[in-house]
């Protein structure tokens, strides 16, 4: 699948970077894909470091695309099935750096489903702000622990 890719991005020419970028992006935007084989495909395009921050970014924005979707899922749903978790209640309650907190140590743990913890970021009643700056910081060892894989794949090969 990697090579599959690879060959598909380098006939792309210029347009390999913003093509890598939606990919990857939709990849995320489902919550249980593997982007795996994007970054490794991103680090032997483009090296280590842009290969990485190309997939850091397209993770961060997949996150928040489908935090703003699962919002707007969520509104139509009717009141009695929102608020059925008390769990989920007292984290909305906890203070925005708590909430903040919370979100960063949920994408630090890498069993715990990127979909899940946006899910639950929405259902919590997280705000954007919150949400968007706990991910860009909680998916840097994941992007960073793929990368370093992907990296030493390359090496291997």
């Amino acid at each position: 699948m990697e090579e599959m890719w690879r060959n598909i991005l380098l006939e792309l020419g210029i347009w390999a970077i913003p093509v890598s970028l939606l990919v990857n992006t939709l990849v995320n935007l489902t919550g249980f894909l593997p982007s795996v084989f994007m970054t490794a495909t991103n680090v032997w395009l483009w090296g280590a470091w842009w290969g990485g921050v190309l997939s850091w970014t397209a993770e961060v924005l997949g996150a928040m695309l489908a935090f703003v979707l699962y919002q707007r899922g969520v509104r139509i749903l009717p009141q009695k099935y929102r608020n059925r978790w008390h769990w989920l209640e007292s984290i909305h309650a906890q203070p925005q750096w708590r909430q903040w907190t919370l979100l960063a140590a949920a994408r630090l743990v890498p069993w715990i489903p990127t979909g899940a913890v946006n899910l639950f970021a929405v259902w919590a009643g997280t705000r954007f702000f919150i949400f968007s700056s706990s991910t860009a910081l909680g998916k840097i060892p994941s992007i960073a622990l793929e990368t370093g894989a992907g990296y030493g794949l390359i090496q291997l090969f």
